[in-house]
């Protein structure tokens, strides 16, 4: 009969324990060491043996990310008499002679009948049990909500474990039930000590081979604790535990007796085992040099089917391009293709929210030349191709906006001025000779088109005049209901400048934070709540802001790239800063830099677990908090992430490639990253996880985006 371990859409929601033969492992709850959700309870077990078997108990329910508890095991039924039905996601006893096999459960395994008894059926999903020493086979746990095989692939959910109607591994294995979860499941042959159970194990894992030597040095090995109660020997017994992804982990244990003394043999894998993101490229669809990647827009839910989709943004082309998210992410072309005659058309693209409040997201798409920005609805169904002759609303502009390259940046900004409708803001770092400036556009519901400027539809921030060139707008970015809960959001402008040392640009960089407020006469950068400057001249702090969600404190942090600084960190090239603070004292109250050593353009990407203008969060690596991760426009091969549980910990100025705990490989023949700016994604792929995206893009190319999920 096969003990079944059922995990879920979203992670591990359950697991089996399997009674007395496979324990619950515990690394501390998080990967390499953390605080746990609790594990559930174990079920009662079955009556005895002797007419009709009593009914095993029901498992517990585990904690908010925990493990659920393992239903009890029925008794055995006596002579004639009828197996017991086991408890909730428990195993079914076995009858007494000449009995009748009974029915698996939902998505069970059905039990073994008595000798010359029928055998029984398996549940919806189920494994059918084979005829058997009589009684009625007990009911087997629920089967997968979505009605799927006993073992899809990656996400939803599916059962494994091991059949124990084969015989045990004769050592340690290790497989991986559930990959974006990183769950490992460790499975041996239970050791004998004296010949009987051994009392507990002593587990370990390491990013080395671990022999007899190395298990108990803690600079090499870490823990898992098991909390289950060991098989009789000769037995299978085993444990689940939770990693990071793209880490290759080795992994021993061995028994011990009641004092906690080691016994028996050391059981060791010799082969690493990892799990790992599956990438899915993106090539250009037109295949000429359209920059394809040149922005990535993957926060939201374009067409309302609960999954995320992909917006791509290329350069001198016309054309931008919508990928819907679907199971297996894997497209072959574009869902749909915005295209205008104007070359500079698609250069910007981003999901700006339901700005007219019809219940689904709307997008916009820039055309620096004209100085407009276009919204096209959101809708159940894209066509194939869109025209800018078709945008549903267009934000146009007045002489005055000229050359201002309007649209250079959009985000959202959630609802900004509290009244249940979203806003969305727009830059223009062009305006007036590099001046730069900033437009704050109000949904409403029936949103129409209009023109800037206009002083009941907009809110127009300008510049600082007393600086030069300090290209105001070049990067803006929505940081959720940081300076009040109830009320409006938070919107951040950075104003980089240009130039070297010697410029006489304002090319410190300086940042600018905004309560949010309703629409009106134009208001200067110099009234913002909060303002930082850069260390020095040429840091250009700001070249892309992100929303990394609150992973320093419990208000939202503000990822910063600054991929020309080349002060906060002497000898590197580039930055990143994650920025932190209160609503009293601004959100650029506390700095971490990171840095990648030797890489060219650090912090042209970063990005955590906040999206812009939102306060929901999602965790890359799969625990409660936010993480960081970020990568450099050349020369480092990998995007790295730090744990955000650790990142308030951090000793800054931190180099990711030896700080982070996860280090992702570029895809092979990577050229250039393309600066980002939304490059989490929510869940393309629908498993539950988080995803992300990154476009390779440099010089004159047709371009690529490489998506993992």
């Amino acid at each position: 009969m096969r003990k079944a371990l059922r995990f879920g859409r979203g992670g591990l929601v359950a697991a089996l324990c399997l009674a007395g033969t496979i324990g619950c492992g515990d690394d501390g709850g998080k990967p390499d060491g953390g605080d746990a959700s609790g594990s559930a309870g174990r079920g009662g077990a079955g009556g005895s043996v002797g007419g009709a078997s009593g009914r095993g108990g029901a498992a517990g329910s585990g904690g908010v990310g925990g493990i659920a508890g393992t239903g009890g095991v029925a008794g055995t039924g006596g002579a004639g008499g009828a197996a017991g039905r086991g408890g909730a996601g428990g195993v079914a006893g076995r009858g007494g002679a000449g009995g009748v096999a009974g029915t698996g459960g939902v998505g069970g395994v059905a039990g073994t009948g008595g000798v010359g008894g029928a055998a029984g059926r398996g549940g919806a999903g189920g494994i059918a049990g084979t005829g058997g020493a009589g009684g009625i086979a007990g009911t087997g746990g629920t089967g997968a909500p979505d009605g799927g095989t006993d073992a899809p692939t990656d996400g939803s959910a599916f059962d494994v474990g091991l059949d124990l109607g084969d015989a045990p591994p004769s050592m340690l294995t290790v497989t991986i039930p559930d990959r974006r979860g990183t769950v490992f499941q460790l499975a041996w042959t239970a050791p004998s000590n004296g010949g009987q159970a051994v009392a507990g194990y002593q587990i370990r894992y390491a990013k080395v081979p671990i022999t007899a030597t190395n298990f108990d040095d803690t600079a090499v090995t870490k823990p898992i604790a098991y909390t289950g109660t060991p098989a009789a020997p000769g037995a299978p017994d085993g444990v689940l535990t939770k990693l990071y992804i793209e880490n290759a982990y080795y992994f021993a244990v061995i028994g011990t007796n009641g004092s906690g003394a080691q016994v028996g043999s050391l059981m060791a894998t010799t082969t690493a085992v990892a799990a790992h993101f599956n990438v899915s490229i993106l090539s250009s669809p037109s295949g000429t040099n359209q920059l394809f990647g040149a922005m990535v827009d993957g926060s939201s839910d374009l067409n309302g089917d609960g999954i995320s989709d992909l917006l791509v943004a290329t350069v001198n082309d016309g054309r931008a391009y919508l990928f819907l998210g679907a199971a297996g992410f894997a497209p072959t072309a574009p869902t749909t293709t915005f295209s205008s005659t104007a070359m500079t058309f698609g250069g910007t693209v981003r999901a700006v929210g339901d700005i007219d409040g019809d219940g689904r997201t709307d997008l916009a798409i820039s055309d620096q030349d004209a100085q407009r920005v276009l919204v096209f609805k959101g809708r159940a169904t894209w066509p194939a191709t869109l025209t800018d002759a078709q945008a549903d609303y267009i934000i146009s502009t007045d002489a005055t906006w000229a050359l201002s390259g309007f649209g250079v940046s959009i985000a959202p900004l959630g609802d900004f001025d509290g009244d249940g409708v979203t806003d969305f803001a727009i830059g223009a770092a062009g305006f007036s000779s590099l001046s730069g400036r900033v437009a704050v556009v109000y949904g409403r519901t029936g949103f129409t088109s209009f023109m800037l400027p206009d002083a009941t539809r907009s809110l127009e921030i300008t510049s600082d005049t007393t600086l030069n060139r300090p290209q105001f707008g070049l990067a803006v970015v929505g940081l959720g209901h940081f300076y009040t809960a109830t009320t409006g959001t938070t919107l951040v402008v950075s104003a980089p400048g240009l130039g070297g040392a010697t410029s006489t640009s304002a090319n410190e960089g300086r940042l600018y934070a905004f309560h949010g407020r309703g629409p009106g006469a134009a208001i200067a950068a110099t009234t913002a709540d909060h303002i930082l400057t850069g260390p020095g001249k040429p840091a250009r702090i700001g070249q892309t802001l992100v929303n990394v969600g609150p992973v320093v404190n419990a208000t939202p942090s503000l990822g910063v790239g600054n991929s020309g600084d080349a002060v906060s960190v002497p000898g590197t090239n580039g930055s990143s800063f994650v920025l932190s603070g209160s609503a009293t004292t601004g959100p650029f109250a506390s700095k971490l830099i990171f840095f990648q050593q030797g890489a060219n353009g650090v912090g042209q990407v970063i990005f955590g677990g906040g999206f812009s203008g939102q306060d929901a969060t999602v965790s890359i690596i799969g625990d409660s908090k936010p993480d960081i991760a970020l990568t450099s426009l050349q020369l480092t091969g990998t995007l790295d992430i730090v744990d955000g549980s650790k990142v308030a910990g951090v000793t800054s100025p931190a180099d990711t490639i030896s700080a982070g705990d996860v280090h992702v490989p570029l895809p092979t023949g990577w050229s250039a990253t393309a600066a980002g700016v939304s490059n989490l994604i929510r869940d393309i792929n629908g498993d539950g996880f988080p995803d992300f995206a990154l476009g390779d893009q440099f010089g004159t190319m047709p371009g690529r985006v490489a998506v993992f999920w």
